[in-house]
């Protein structure tokens, strides 16, 4: 109908090694990782379906999809220091041998929802969700991993925005983003804790192609996790930075 739409797809994908994953291999303190020449192509199958609804101020999007991922690239840990671990040599003592390797296939279930409303002519309110069990259902000859979490796939991710328009020429704009709880590792081992980010645009036209702006993003400063090591190092993402 004029307000409501169904729809619905199936895809097929593919992507190729890049260099790094080939040949490039890399060290972060006591954790080594190897590059493989070797690695496959992963291959992606997926479908979705969902729905559009639009109201008289506003809109409501939904959609639930489903992926499978064969030959996934990933860190796959070989083994522990401190000692000789092939192929990474000597791995000191906390430390951690990783090697890319393509897993059997894993699999990729969720939601996502994206709402928007109209308060008036000046100020509008966005909202998505999105829900993602990313599961490793086959690991090739990695059976240990098997039913483990994908690395850095969050389970829960929200935003939430206002755009606000004060003159004809002026747009201001916040926005929230929530990530939850991830893994750093393929043994689902560390943790890293969920985190909240807030962005604050505003911008002036200066005619109908020019326009000012200034970003700021995580304008609270608040430190959160994105990666941490065997041996305890953890890495933060960007504190408040200004564009």
């Amino acid at each position: 109908s004029s307000s409501l739409a169904l729809r619905a797809s199936a895809y097929r994908g593919f992507r190729a090694p890049t260099l790094n994953e080939l040949y490039r291999p890399f060290r972060v303190r006591n954790d080594i990782t190897e590059a493989n020449a070797d690695l496959d192509m992963e291959r992606l199958t997926g479908a979705d379906l969902g729905f559009d609804l639009r109201f008289t101020r506003g809109a409501l999007a939904f959609t639930t999809y489903v992926n499978r991922l064969d030959d996934p690239v990933a860190n796959v840990t070989v083994g522990e220091g401190p000692g000789d671990v092939s192929p990474c040599g000597f791995v000191p003592d906390g430390g951690v041998c990783r090697q890319r390797r393509n897993l059997g296939h894993t699999r990729t279930v969720g939601v996502e929802i994206d709402a928007g409303v109209e308060l008036s002519r000046s100020v509008t309110l966005r909202g998505g969700y999105l829900f993602s069990d990313a599961e490793i259902v086959a690991a090739g000859s990695e059976d240990a991993l098997e039913g483990n979490e994908v690395p850095q796939v969050a389970e829960h991710q929200a935003t939430a925005g206002v755009d606000w328009r004060p003159a004809e020429r002026i747009d201001v704009a916040l926005d929230a983003r929530y990530v939850g709880e991830t893994f750093d590792d393929d043994l689902n081992t560390r943790r890293l804790d969920d985190y909240f980010v807030l962005n604050a645009a505003v911008a002036f036209a200066l005619d109908r192609r020019w326009s000012l702006y200034v970003r700021a993003e995580n304008v609270l400063g608040d430190r959160f996790e994105v990666a941490r090591t065997a041996d305890g190092l953890t890495t933060y993402g960007p504190a408040a930075i200004v564009l």
